[in-house]
C-alpha cells in the first residue's frame, strides 16, 4: 500500500467523527501491547481490515471490537465504552448525557496535539491538585465516591502529562483564583501548582481580569486540535456535553478563543 493511498483513505471526508475516535483507541491499545498489525493475528480480522478500523473507516462490528479488546487485554469498561460508540460509529456528532460513564473526553485529550481551554470558572481538570479536586467534589458532587473520583483524576493527569511535550493553553476566569474552598491552604497550594506548571514548555495559563468583558461570556468551551485537518469544540452543559464538529461552527469557536486570548493576561500577573 503506497503512502499516497494510505493518506487518501485516512482523509476526514472518508471517515466519521465517532469512527476516528474508535480507530484511535484501537490503535493506541495495540501499540500499548507492543504489537504490529501483522502480529495481532485474530481470525476473521485481516491486516487490511485492522488498518481500516484503526483509520476510522469501519465497519465497527461487535465481533471485531470484542476480538480486539480481548487480544489487547482491555477491561470490561473499555469494552463497553467501545461497543457503545460502535452503535453510532457513522455519526458526525456526539451528545453525552450528564454522568455518562463512557465519555470520550479523556481519550480525545490524549489524541489532540493541542488543547485550548476558554473561560472556565474553575481550575481545569488537568491542572487540579488533589485537595482542590476534593473540595470541588464536595461542593458540586460527583457520580463516583470521592476517593474513586480522585484516583480517576490522577490517572487522567498522569496519562496526559506523560505525553511528549503536551500543548495546553488555559484561559480561566479570574474568579477561579479567588474561590473560598473552606481552607486557604487549598487555593494557595493550587495557585502554586499552576505557577509551577507554566514552567513546562507548551503550557500557557492565562487569566481574564474580572473587570474585562469578553466574547466567551455565554459559556466556556474547549478546542481540541487533532491535526491540520480536524479541530473539535467540546462544550459542557448542566445536562451533558456536546462535541461540535461542523467546520463553520468550529471556526466560530476558534475566532472566539483568539479574541478571549487577547483579553487575557499571563497568570503571573494575577496570581498574588
Amino acid at each position: 500500500m503506497t503512502e499516497t493511498r494510505e493518506r487518501r483513505h485516512r482523509s476526514k471526508e472518508e471517515t466519521t467523527f465517532v469512527g476516528r475516535r474508535i480507530g484511535g483507541q484501537l490503535r493506541r491499545m495495540r501499540e500499548a501491547r507492543g504489537l504490529t498489525r501483522e502480529k495481532v493475528g485474530i481470525k476473521g480480522i485481516s491486516i487490511q481490515t485492522l488498518w481500516r478500523l484503526e483509520s476510522g473507516q469501519g465497519p465497527f462490528r461487535d465481533l471485531y471490537i470484542r476480538g480486539l479488546c480481548s487480544r489487547y487485554g482491555a477491561n470490561d469498561e473499555r469494552l463497553e465504552k467501545l461497543l457503545t460508540m460502535a452503535e453510532r460509529w457513522d455519526n458526525e456528532s456526539w451528545w453525552e448525557p450528564y454522568g455518562t460513564k463512557y465519555g470520550m473526553l479523556f481519550d480525545v485529550e490524549l489524541e489532540a496535539r493541542r488543547i485550548i481551554v476558554v473561560a472556565e470558572s474553575l481550575v481545569h481538570g488537568l491542572l487540579q491538585t488533589p485537595r482542590y479536586h476534593a473540595a470541588v467534589c464536595a461542593v458540586m458532587g460527583t457520580d463516583e465516591p470521592v476517593p474513586v473520583a480522585l484516583k480517576l483524576r490522577q490517572e487522567r493527569q498522569a496519562r496526559f502529562w506523560a505525553r511528549k511535550r503536551p500543548r495546553l493553553t488555559v484561559i480561566m476566569q479570574e474568579t477561579a483564583l479567588t474561590h473560598d474552598w473552606g481552607a486557604p491552604l487549598i487555593m494557595d497550594e493550587q495557585v502554586a501548582h499552576l505557577l509551577k506548571m507554566t514552567q513546562n514548555p507548551g503550557v500557557d495559563i492565562r487569566v481574564i481580569p474580572s473587570t474585562v468583558p469578553h466574547k466567551a461570556m455565554q459559556g466556556p468551551f474547549n478546542l481540541m486540535e487533532i491535526d491540520e485537518s480536524e479541530t473539535l469544540a467540546y462544550v459542557e452543559h448542566l445536562d451533558g456535553s456536546r462535541w461540535v464538529t461542523n467546520t463553520e461552527a468550529v471556526s466560530t469557536y476558534r475566532q472566539t478563543a483568539r479574541a478571549v486570548l487577547r483579553s487575557s493576561v499571563p497568570l503571573q500577573e494575577r496570581a498574588t
